[in-house]
């Protein structure tokens, strides 16, 4: 989404610099190819980040952006405190892409940076940006400070992300299957709260209703010599209708070739982009009724109780035993829903329009994020 975001507001007239607390990651040279400039502080997780806030006061020092952006918590907090720390006060824009109570979020640090951001966000943000009304909701009810709270959501390349009858042919072809052959996916990594057990769980009852059913995992680590996820597979016995293709580049052909996709996480998603990108291709979803899964949905499939198989697969099957008309009417509806509310360039401007507002001029020639 940062990549995204970059982008678009570059063409918006945004000149960006990135301040990665971490060293170089997986979109370190995709951003670099924007143009972008990025430093990088060298911050090891679980440690205090305590060198990296004056390293960053230093680089807002040097650099005077107009405004600065962070993202997620413990971003968010050291940006909170160079800011304070900083000669000149600069406007700050946390964004929270999250909204998991406390009891579902992963790491003693993590839980403790939010509860202190809690309690800086009255004095020090001039903005809280949250990607969904669940996100918001859950951390104003922690202690965020609601009159500075909107939402802005994630964004779709609307253009990359379409409904396309030619990729749903190609994929069936990769895989050895008929063009007929019913597809069922998710795509999610291999991790515990993505819930790949109660999808394997709700495919055999699916597969129990119609045979011809196949089932697609991608992601990272959802490979075949995956052991612990190759055992689900066989004690739910659809190992021999089940496609693992590891992490991949066209998951938009990937969400355009299914009949229907699942997202079974019980991680309390803040947004639940991969349901976003599956309804712009035109296909229903069938989610868990977590986080903000229901609010992203809007409706074009249904969201089921968190590690309920039965009724994951009773929500799949009737999505699959739609007429033709209704199936096209409801993926033409989910497609323009898409296109409307979040697509790139919508959510750049809401961005452009925010940064605007509170640098108190139209255009900024600079921005820290």
């Amino acid at each position: 989404m940062l990549r995204s975001l970059l982008s678009k507001t570059r063409d918006l007239g945004i000149s960006s610099h990135v301040v990665c607390l971490l060293g170089r990651g997986p979109l370190s040279d995709e951003i670099e190819e924007l143009g972008v400039s990025v430093s990088y502080l060298g911050w090891k997780r679980g440690a205090l980040p305590l060198l990296q806030i004056f390293e960053l006061t230093r680089e807002l020092r040097r650099t005077s952006p107009d405004l600065v952006q962070s993202w997620l918590y413990q971003s968010d907090f050291v940006a909170a405190i160079s800011c304070l720390l900083s000669a000149k006060r600069f406007p700050l824009v946390w964004t929270v892409h999250t909204c998991s109570p406390d009891d579902r979020l992963a790491g003693w640090s993590t839980r403790n940076v939010r509860k202190l951001n809690g309690k800086m966000s009255r004095r020090i943000p001039s903005s809280i940006v949250y990607v969904s009304n669940a996100a918001r909701s859950v951390h104003e009810g922690l202690g965020y400070f609601s009159d500075k709270g909107c939402v802005i959501p994630n964004g779709i390349d609307v253009g990359r992300f379409v409904p396309c009858a030619g990729y749903r042919d190609d994929i069936r072809e990769e895989l050895g299957l008929r063009s007929e052959t019913p597809l069922v996916g998710m795509l999610a990594r291999f991790d515990p709260s993505k819930d790949h057990r109660t999808f394997l769980s709700a495919a055999n009852r699916v597969r129990a209703a119609n045979p011809e059913c196949h089932f697609v995992l991608a992601g990272n680590d959802v490979l075949p010599s995956n052991s612990p996820l190759m055992a689900m597979a066989r004690e739910f016995e659809v190992d021999n209708c089940l496609h693992l293709l590891g992490r991949r580049d066209d998951t938009h052909r990937l969400h355009a070739a299914f009949d229907v996709e699942i997202l079974a996480s019980h991680a309390w998603e803040g947004f639940g982009l991969v349901v976003a990108e599956a309804l712009a291709c035109g296909v229903p979803c069938v989610v868990s009724d977590t986080g903000a899964l229901s609010e992203v949905l809007s409706g074009f499939g249904e969201a089921v109780p968190e590690k309920d198989p039965v009724s994951m697969a009773r929500a799949c099957l009737a999505i699959m035993t739609l007429s033709r008309s209704e199936r096209s009417e409801m993926c033409a509806k989910a497609s323009q829903y898409v296109a409307s509310s979040f697509s790139l360039e919508n959510v750049a401007e809401q961005y452009v329009q925010l940064w605007g507002r509170l640098a108190a001029r139209n255009v900024l020639p600079r921005l820290a994020s």
